[in-house]
C-alpha cells in the first residue's frame, strides 16, 4: 500500500522544480531589462548634458541666444528620452534630468556637463 501511495509524489517535485527555474529565469531576465533601460537613460542623460554644455560655452562665447536646453532635450529626445527636464546655472553649466520608460516603468538618470 505505501508504493502506491507514493506514485505521484515525483510529479509534484518535478512541478516545484520547474517553478523554481522558471522564476529564477524571469528575475534574471527582469534585472537585464532594468539595466538596458538604465544605461539607456544615462547614455541619454549625459549626451544631452554634454550637447547642451557645448551650446552654451559657444553661446557665451559668441553672444549668440542659442538655447543650451532646447539642444539637450533635443538630444535626450533622440536617444530614447520620452521626458527631459533641463537647467542651466549662471556660470552655463547644464544639469539634465531624463525618463526612459520600458516595459516595467521608467528609468531616472540625471547629467551634468560644463563649468562646475
Amino acid at each position: 500500500m505505501n508504493a502506491f501511495r507514493d506514485q505521484g509524489s515525483v510529479a509534484i517535485v518535478s512541478v516545484g522544480i520547474i517553478a523554481v527555474v522558471v522564476s529564477i529565469g524571469v528575475a534574471i531576465a527582469t534585472a537585464g531589462a532594468v539595466q538596458i533601460a538604465s544605461a539607456r537613460a544615462q547614455s541619454a542623460a549625459d549626451l544631452a548634458a554634454l550637447a547642451g554644455a557645448y551650446v552654451s560655452r559657444d553661446a557665451r562665447a559668441l553672444g549668440t541666444a542659442t538655447d543650451p536646453c532646447e539642444t539637450a532635450r533635443a538630444v535626450a529626445f533622440d536617444n530614447g528620452a520620452h521626458e527631459v527636464e533641463c537647467d542651466v546655472d549662471a556660470r552655463g553649466a547644464v544639469t539634465v534630468h531624463v525618463s526612459v520608460s520600458f516595459a516595467l516603468g521608467n528609468v531616472l538618470r540625471s547629467a551634468r556637463a560644463g563649468t562646475h
